[in-house]
């Protein structure tokens, strides 16, 4: 097992102890209103693991020429795994609002269904600059959000909206970079336009 793909793994694996871990947190929070403290600390701890595994397999996956099919399929599976459920949870906390959710899930499926597609058509759809971003700001809210505990109550977030935001530009990008491929795979003739159309 090539080192990328452990750490990979790796994060697999945490992704469902942070989000017991959120919970074991929330649990008190919506029961007695204070903070269970080692339920919390554990879950950013846990978190900030899975966000530095992240950074070093596509470090080493580089450093040590060691992508692989394995690597290619996994990463983006821990990815999802690690945001989306705590952010659904977070959600239904009330510790976000839902829409920036919705939109967030909703770019993931789609995104998701065109990487499939064209993974069947034996291609890949590179990713882009913002969608790097979109990652390291989900993760920021995370952090942020399993911190704070409570409730936004009323008040105005912003990083979930810059988030959401994020989520479409990324989108958008990922369209417009990779729009020769998917003519290519929707083409009646399975030929690449020239003009990307």
């Amino acid at each position: 097992m090539k080192l990328p793909n452990l750490l990979t793994l790796t994060r697999v694996a945490l992704a469902p102890v942070y989000l017991l871990l959120l919970h074991i947190s929330g649990q008190a929070w919506r029961d007695y209103g204070e903070v269970n403290l080692p339920a919390t600390l554990a879950a950013e701890a846990v978190l900030l693991a899975a966000i530095v595994s992240d950074a070093l397999d596509g470090y080493f996956a580089r450093k040590l020429n060691q992508t692989s099919d394995l690597g290619i399929f996994l990463d983006p599976i821990a990815d999802k795994l690690l945001v989306l459920p705590p952010m659904l949870w977070m959600m239904g906390m009330a510790r976000i609002p839902a829409w920036p959710v919705i939109i967030i899930i909703t770019r993931e499926l789609i995104v998701s269904a065109l990487r499939l597609l064209a993974a069947s058509k034996g291609t890949a759809l590179a990713a882009g600059f913002t969608g790097k971003a979109k990652t390291v700001s989900e993760y920021a809210l995370l952090a942020y959000y399993t911190l704070r505990g409570s409730a936004y109550a009323g008040d105005k977030p912003v990083l979930p909206w810059v988030c959401a935001a994020l989520a479409v530009i990324s989108a958008a990008e990922y369209f417009y970079k990779n729009r020769a491929m998917l003519a290519a795979l929707f083409a009646p003739d399975g030929k690449v336009l020239s003009d990307g159309r």
